[in-house]
C-alpha cells in the first residue's frame, strides 16, 4: 500500500491513565523523518 508523499503516518497510542497535553514534530538534521514529541499526563491511578 503506498502512500503520497507528506502524509502523517506517525501515531501515538496512550491508554486512558494519560492524557495528551500537547504534540508537535521537530525537524531534525540528518534525517528525512520528522520527530514527534509528545507530553504526556499521567493520571491518578490510585
Amino acid at each position: 500500500m503506498s502512500r503520497p508523499l507528506g502524509t502523517q503516518i506517525d501515531h501515538v497510542l496512550v491508554s486512558d491513565d494519560f492524557s495528551v497535553r500537547r504534540a508537535r514534530f521537530l525537524d531534525l538534521p540528518d534525517t528525512d523523518h520528522r520527530s514527534l514529541l509528545v507530553e504526556l499526563e499521567l493520571h491518578d491511578v490510585r
